[in-house]
């Protein structure tokens, strides 16, 4: 049988790095559903917040990526609503896969064209978390303005969409009452993982943050729980990623320059994907007090790396404590932050070896998670 063809929108795509999550989760997806789908990819020749166009790239016309994928790198001229009409009607599709809810040119544009020229096609609309409650509060008034007007113009009536998980379904249907809204886990990266002894001293912490650096990643928080840690501890603490906010990084740098004399901090500049697992092998716990997660791959490449996850409770992963593998704990409660560093500080090496045989064990699950793999693939052969 025929392998169906699918045209991926995304605002960013490889070798861009920068959106995080949306990047990632595309990415996999090509590599895991290759055999299965034939995916084409239009993105922009930019990366997040950056006005260099992406290094070894053709601009503006098919190109093949290493894997072998079909891509268009759209420059920031060519992407207009008269250039993705005009990509279309060139080729021959089954589906278009969109991986935003509020961008023009990569998701409502497409979709009033597949609207209006080509009915048949499949649509599958994969929101990435915008319409978590907490997502819609970062700039309330423009995304309530533009849900307004999709809902009055129809615009998404002929969408499948696609949420990562229970809790996603649920944030849709809760915007968008009568959405057509199906399931698929989010796919991980499958790598082998070699497992890296680390030196742990009882009372001492090597502590990262990796993510976008922007309001909604909390890396603000961090501040206040290290500060607040008994000057017993030593904790050396990296905050990486790229500064998706200019003036909300240097607010956190400022601060973090400031904590007391038993705490140092570093920023560690933004960090390529294929570098993160490596990076994060230097540390000993992982620390990420988001606002909101819809999938949250930066945790799950901590646990391929051996730390310990300390997160927020706005995530998909749950139960962490229980599991061996971290810690999952309400925002409005910082003391238990402090109380987890604490507690990871004073694992000597033969506690935190128990804690490393758990995590490595729960990692190799998630991303062997076949499961994943079958939801995704009905998603684009079966889902109507």
């Amino acid at each position: 049988m025929q392998k169906p063809t699918f045209i991926i929108f995304i605002d960013w795509y490889l070798p861009a790095y920068k959106a995080g999550g949306p990047v990632q989760s595309v990415s996999n997806i090509v590599a895991r559903l290759k055999n299965q789908v034939q995916f084409k990819i239009i993105t922009s020749a930019y990366d997040l917040n950056e006005t260099q166009t992406l290094p070894n790239i053709e601009i503006n016309c098919w190109t093949k990526a290493p894997d072998g994928t079909d891509i268009y790198y759209l420059d920031k001229g060519a992407a207009n609503y008269s250039n993705v009409k005009k990509l279309l009607s060139s080729l021959h599709f089954d589906g278009i896969y969109l991986n935003s809810f509020f961008s023009i040119p990569f998701t409502l544009y497409p979709i009033n064209i597949v609207n209006r020229y080509y009915p048949q096609i499949k649509i599958i609309l994969a929101p990435r978390g915008m319409l978590a409650a907490q997502a819609l509060q970062l700039k309330a008034f423009k995304k309530k303005l533009f849900i307004s007007v999709v809902k009055v113009m129809n615009l998404f009536h002929n969408v499948i969409w696609h949420a990562s998980t229970i809790l996603e379904q649920a944030e849709i249907k809760n915007v968008l009452p009568q959405a057509n809204v199906l399931v698929a886990l989010n796919l991980s990266k499958q790598k082998d993982v070699i497992p890296k002894h680390r030196t742990k001293t009882e009372n001492e912490l090597r502590l990262a943050f990796l993510s976008r650096i922007s309001p909604k990643k909390n890396l603000k928080a961090v501040y206040d729980y290290l500060k607040a840690v008994d000057t017993k501890y030593k904790i050396s603490f990296t905050y990486f990623g790229p500064a998706d906010d200019a003036a909300y990084f240097d607010e956190c740098k400022q601060l973090f320059d400031n904590l007391p004399t038993h705490i140092t901090a570093n920023y560690g500049g933004a960090i390529q994907p294929d570098e993160i697992t490596n990076t994060l092998q230097s540390f000993h716990a992982f620390i990420l007090p988001t606002l909101n997660e819809n999938f949250g791959h930066a945790i799950v490449e901590s646990w391929l790396a051996g730390c310990i996850a300390i997160i927020s409770d706005n995530t998909p992963w749950q139960g962490l404590v229980e599991k061996g593998v971290g810690y999952n704990l309400p925002l409005n409660q910082p003391d238990s932050f402090v109380s987890a560093l604490e507690s990871v500080s004073r694992l000597d090496q033969i506690n935190f070896n128990s804690y490393q045989n758990h995590i490595y064990v729960f990692a190799q699950q998630i991303i062997n998670n076949n499961e994943a793999l079958e939801q995704n693939v009905k998603l684009f052969i079966e889902a109507k």
